[in-house]
């Protein structure tokens, strides 16, 4: 009952600095400034005021800066082993058990294996010491071989195992160039052949794109002219240069076994990229070559491969069996919602291309499990599967207050940092609760969050959990109070928007220098501005949601007039830009026209992000029209995404 009481009362804080611009600051608030000037002894001293819990906030940002010692890491984990980001809490302080006590090494790396070369050799220094040889020699061996790390560590490695590991020199310098570990790469060359140092000199400077390197290419020996870290080097350098035949011919060659690649994984970027430039030429034959030649066996890359192959046997080679076969192997190892509605599509259209009506009909069934995604609403307009229910706030939550999760260290952790205004680090927190909880409890959580009126927090716990396999649509497609607001667009539209470019951050800034909640750029904000006869000010941008969204608004209003109302243009030209929206509809056909294939035209956008983002754009309206409890639209999904719907709201042209 005592846990019950503050439980609640801390709910009392939050909810009053929550809602009171007067509210006056807590300790872990004063404690966390303190945190920014590394003055540890006053944040702890600080934040005992406000109890174990802030305490234990404090040391958590302790000893992910590296600052704590190796029996205070040892005792924190201990306490606190279901918290967040405990991994990189640990490669932070591994280097405090080099000097520690053997025992004290000891205990905690038989707890907690060892995550950088500095742990492992604090290990199996330890090992050693205890007189377990063997098993200190195979660790050493097992980070020799693994771990990119300083010259300083490097030296230490050998000093105290050098014998054990005179033969595993090579290994390591293959290693470190495959995962672009440069310093540890060319630190390890004076312990190597002089043609093996020849070869990674050569590698390392093509991946860079230094000069000259035609000369040290022709220094590697012939034996290692071949090697596969060569070709990697020489395709990638071919692909900056521009040179996109060449990297085609070099991958079609390399592509003949998994041997010859090497790394299959470390070719998918430039594969994916050179298979989409071929479908935008219509080489199909060696963009199916280069599609199914990847020799993956999982991962996000594989399913896009799988997929590429399937798409271009389907539509370009008249294989639908073939194309069935990718399309499996695909849903074989997917897991995301987002995967598997794409998978099921696929499948589907594969089926009906080949007259099995009923397997494609199951293969439908199966992707509207996900109409949170866009292939997962295709599916259901497939085979009249109504909207999923739920997302209505209309529908009562269970009272969070009952909650199992309410003694949890993560959740009153939680608590005290909404109350700390610290609305990002309890994000963190409240999303890493929701991974272990119990699927019962989490409407709890949502109904904690939507109480405390954290959208940005419910979003990114929905997408987490359909990380997980998890569907949970409320949290996914959260309500922001511009929802409330009345603008010169859809207001689904703004929320899918403002979800899709900030997740509702309302002071975020983009490397690109977009601002603010709706990521709006300073440019088209002023020219926004002008147009509205309002003031321009940048700090607006990220300090006034309103303000933002009213420029925003503005923004999409004139694409909606420019693009007719056409929510795949409008949302392509948001994230990419209208010119760059003419040219595609240039070479890709107008996507409202009859006889243009839409889901074809979004998929061969050429660019990822807006590929992902128009995919995005188009559920979320579709799922924030059902969250708003607006009705349905008469029309398909499909014919949606073709349609004006946003017609009638654009403003009249002048």
């Amino acid at each position: 009952m005592q846990v019950m009481f503050r439980i609640f009362g801390l709910f009392l804080i939050i909810f009053t600095s929550l809602t009171s611009a007067s509210a006056a600051p807590r300790p872990l608030e004063n404690a966390l400034d303190a945190v920014q000037q590394q003055n540890w002894q006053a944040a702890l001293q600080i934040a005992a005021q406000d109890g174990r819990i802030a305490t234990d906030i404090i040391e958590w940002h302790l000893h992910r800066s590296g600052a704590g010692t190796a029996q205070a890491v040892s005792r924190f984990m201990a306490r606190n082993g279901d918290w967040p980001g405990l991994p990189y809490l640990q490669k932070q302080s591994e280097e405090a058990f080099l000097d520690a006590p053997t025992d004290v090494v000891l205990d905690f790396f038989q707890r907690h294996a060892p995550l950088t070369a500095v742990g492992g050799f604090a290990y199996a220094a330890a090992l050693l010491a205890e007189g377990k040889t063997e098993q200190a020699h195979r660790l050493a061996q097992d980070f020799w071989v693994a771990a990119p790390m300083s010259y300083k560590v490097q030296q230490a490695y050998l000093e105290q195992f050098a014998d054990n590991l005179r033969a595993l020199h090579e290994a390591r310098l293959r290693e470190m160039l495959w995962l672009d570990a440069h310093a540890s790469a060319e630190a390890i060359l004076p312990y190597v052949s002089s043609d093996q140092a020849a070869m990674a000199t050569a590698r390392i400077a093509l991946r860079k794109g230094e000069q000259g390197v035609d000369t040290l290419i022709a220094a590697v020996a012939d034996e290692l002219q071949n090697t596969p870290l060569l070709a990697h080097a020489r395709f990638t350098w071919r692909l900056r240069a521009g040179r996109q035949d060449s990297a085609m011919a070099l991958l079609a060659k390399r592509s003949q076994s998994a041997v010859f690649l090497g790394r299959p994984e470390v070719w998918s970027k430039g594969r994916k990229l050179l298979v989409r430039e071929l479908i935008s030429e219509k080489r199909f034959d060696l963009a199916y070559q280069l599609a199914s030649g990847h020799h993956l066996t999982k991962g996000g890359d594989f399913a896009d491969l799988e997929w590429l192959a399937g798409y271009i046997a389907l539509q370009h080679h008249n294989s639908p069996t073939i194309a069935q076969v990718h399309f499996e192997n695909l849903l074989l190892k997917s897991e995301t919602p987002i995967s598997l509605s794409r998978g099921y599509y696929w499948l589907g259209i594969a089926h009906q291309a080949q007259g099995n009506d009923e397997p494609a009909q199951r293969s439908f069934r199966l992707g509207s499990d996900y109409q949170v995604g866009f292939y997962g609403l295709l599916c259901a307009e497939q085979v009249a599967v109504p909207m999923t229910k739920g997302l209505s706030q209309d529908v009562s939550l269970p009272d969070w207050q009952d909650a199992g999760f309410r003694q949890s260290p993560v959740f009153q952790a939680t608590i005290l940092l909404y109350a700390a205004d610290q609305p990002i680090l309890a994000e963190r927190f409240v999303t890493h609760l929701a991974e272990t909880l119990p699927e019962d409890q989490l409407p709890q959580l949502v109904d904690f969050l939507e109480e405390i009126k954290q959208p940005r927090a419910l979003v990114r716990l929905g997408k987490r959990k359909a990380s997980q396999g998890y569907v949970y649509p409320r949290p996914l497609f959260a309500l922001h109070p511009l929802g409330q607001k009345t603008y010169p667009v859809a207001t689904e539209l703004m929320l899918a928007i403002a979800r899709r470019e900030t997740e509702f951050k309302d002071s975020a800034i983009s490397p690109a220098g977009a601002r603010g909640l709706m990521q709006v750029m300073p440019a088209t904000a002023k020219a926004m501005a002008q147009k509205l006869a309002v003031d321009y000010s940048p700090d607006r941008l990220i300090r006034d949601w309103e303000y933002n969204a009213e420029l925003a608004g503005q923004y999409l209003a004139d694409l909606t007039q420019r693009f007719e109302g056409n929510p795949v243009l409008v949302a392509a030209a948001y994230n990419a830009g209208p010119n760059r929206v003419d040219i595609w509809i240039k070479s890709l056909g107008d996507p409202r026209a009859p006889g243009v294939d839409i889901v074809q035209w979004i998929e061969m956008i050429p660019y990822v992000e807006t590929r992902n983002y128009v995919m995005r754009e188009a559920e979320s309206l579709i799922n924030y029209r059902a969250r708003l409890g607006m009705p349905a639209q008469s029309e398909p999904f499909s014919v949606q995404l073709k349609s004006s719907v946003f017609q009638p709201l654009a403003p009249k042209s002048e």
